[in-house]
């Protein structure tokens, strides 16, 4: 029996009986400790490697190390809606006291080209990680790229509100002293400067709102924003925050192609004087 293994166990005492002779002196031997106040229950010793499949838990572990440096944690039909506001949570599964809560809105075309912010992070320890948008077929895809993406897992929970282009008319929803409307409204082409078009109308008993604004042009260029107003019955006060919108990268394809067409001018114009001055070498030969 090996003792001195765990200090301060219990106050315990041993039996002693005659052992074997050696030389001239009989040794001492014990086979019984006596606990004072510890009661030692029942086992059962298995002896062999051999494991039962009712013991088998290494499906509820991994050493493996990620095999991407994301995963991805929610997915949409791009044609279901074209902006996104989503309020995210994370949280560490391992160490569930780290946490992350974090806004983040996108906005696509019809093409599903992708535009993103992420705003008002929220963490109790670190930086847990951010969030990325990916194409796959018609489908849109919300990937989360944590900060120890090598070994640690996460719980990611999103809650999203998404707006779609299609004019469905209104509706609204009162929850106590709140109020959730939604409205689309058509601005007709040829409005001149100037012209005002009323999106949003909201009863002067409510003194504050958000409002979140998906444009659509016919020539397929979107744009989102949030507006966020507070008023004291006389002065509004007011802040846009988070605009999104493909109309720049249209502008920046339309440069583009316009440098593209000058370059290709500017090489026809070389070759043709070029040709030019060949012939005119000939004629004076």
């Amino acid at each position: 029996m090996v003792m001195n293994c765990v200090y301060n166990y219990d106050l315990a005492s041993e039996n002693s009986k005659i052992g074997k002779l050696q030389g001239s002196e009989l040794t001492s031997i014990s086979d019984e400790v006596v606990f004072n106040s510890k009661i030692l229950t029942d086992y059962s010793e298995s002896i062999g490697n051999r494991v039962l499949s009712i013991d088998d838990v290494s499906s509820q572990f991994n050493s493996n190390p990620r095999a991407t440096r994301y995963s991805n944690v929610a997915t949409f039909a791009n044609a279901d809606a074209n902006a996104h506001k989503y309020i995210t949570y994370v949280q560490d599964r391992r160490y569930t006291n780290e946490r992350q809560m974090m806004i983040m809105t996108l906005l696509h075309d019809d093409d599903g080209l992708g535009y993103m912010n992420q705003y008002a992070r929220v963490d109790t320890q670190y930086d847990l990680g951010s969030f990325d948008y990916a194409l796959a077929g018609s489908d849109g895809i919300i990937q989360f790229h944590p900060t120890k993406y090598a070994v640690n897992g996460y719980n990611v929970f999103t809650l999203s509100y998404n707006l779609n282009d299609l004019v469905v008319g209104t509706g609204s929803s009162d929850f106590g002293g709140v109020k959730v409307s939604t409205a689309s409204t058509t601005v007709a082409a040829g409005v001149g400067t100037g012209t005002k078009t009323n999106f949003v109308s909201i009863a002067t008993t409510y003194t504050s709102a958000r409002v979140l604004f998906e444009f659509k042009t016919s020539s397929g260029d979107y744009e989102f924003n949030e507006l966020t107003l507070v008023h004291d019955g006389t002065t509004v006060d007011m802040n846009e925050y988070g605009r999104l919108t493909n109309l720049n990268e249209s502008l920046k394809l339309l440069l583009v192609w316009e440098h593209i067409i000058l370059i290709f001018l500017v090489v026809m114009l070389k070759l043709i004087l070029l040709q030019m001055l060949r012939m005119l070498l000939l004629l004076m030969q």
